[in-house]
């Protein structure tokens, strides 16, 4: 399993405009490997974790679809930072939702998708 953990520093004015664009990311149900995503708010920062089924389908997502849901969301223009980490290790989505709330954070479930092909609960 590779997790994909992302934060983003969002200015309050840009908070809506980012949410708007998070769920815009609903195209990855599509996507062969997708696992889930999920992500919410502390303060003024977005944190998403995303779970893929592995390096290669993470890679042929990243060569070929992200761009595209990327500037067709328009996010580029929500947040002030990003921060990108990569893990490869096992998490499943109740872990990847337990690990958001133990920091605190308050789960925006628009923003959860779910794998076209995966058999977890949302």
């Amino acid at each position: 399993m590779l997790i994909k953990r992302i934060t983003c520093t969002v200015d309050k004015s840009q908070k809506e405009h980012f949410h708007k664009a998070q769920i815009d990311w609903g195209k990855l149900s599509a996507v062969p490997g997708f696992v889930c995503q999920i992500g919410g708010w502390k303060v003024d920062k977005a944190h998403i974790i995303a779970l893929w089924e592995n390096k290669d389908a993470y890679r042929h997502f990243m060569d070929a679809i992200h761009d595209e849901i990327f500037h067709d969301s328009k996010q580029e223009k929500t947040y002030r930072s990003i921060e990108v980490s990569i893990l490869d290790e096992e998490l499943n989505f109740s872990q990847a939702i337990r690990a958001l709330q133990e920091e605190g954070i308050t789960i925006v479930h628009e923003w959860t998708v779910k794998g076209e092909n995966q058999s977890i609960s949302l």
